[in-house]
């Protein structure tokens, strides 16, 4: 290295390459897409996420406008049909798509009959196991004796 004084001529070390990934990354995660299409995962695919907002969205082409469901920590939300709106009401007991925000849902890859073919499409089901919320009402004090008021 040849030496200097000045700062703009200050050689630097030539980076480290980076190592080879062992587990690939797919596409989807390289580049992920604004919405969530279920012929980019795979057939056991599952998704627990919480949803963060819904919002309706103009999409082009003349389609009118459609409702997004957003999670978070997801970048790509879910283009949301009548089934699929059914399904997210019936998930978190809440008919109006305002309020299903902070509700955690499973999305996963399924199949449906579309115009006489096989095609995957996404469904939403109840998460598996939800962690249970602490009670509102105070546990009951240890140590008391149960008062018998039976008379002999």
């Amino acid at each position: 290295m040849k030496q200097t004084n000045d700062p703009r001529q200050l050689e630097l070390p030539l980076p480290i390459p980076a190592q080879p990934q062992e587990n690939p990354m797919r596409k989807t995660e390289a580049y992920p897409s604004r919405y969530f299409k279920a012929k980019d995962y795979p057939e056991d695919w599952t998704l627990t996420a919480e949803i963060e907002m819904a919002r309706l969205e103009p999409f082009p082409d003349g389609r009118g406008k459609k409702l997004v469901v957003y999670f978070r920590r997801q970048q790509s939300g879910l283009v949301c049909g009548p089934v699929l709106f059914d399904q997210i009401a019936d998930v978190t007991g809440e008919d109006n798509s305002d309020d299903w925000k902070g509700h955690r849902i499973t999305l996963f890859r399924d199949m449906t009959d579309f115009q006489g073919k096989d095609t995957p499409c996404i469904r939403v089901r109840a998460p598996d196991a939800l962690p249970k919320k602490p009670s509102k009402k105070p546990a009951p004090k240890s140590g008391l004796t149960s008062l018998d008021d039976s008379i002999e």
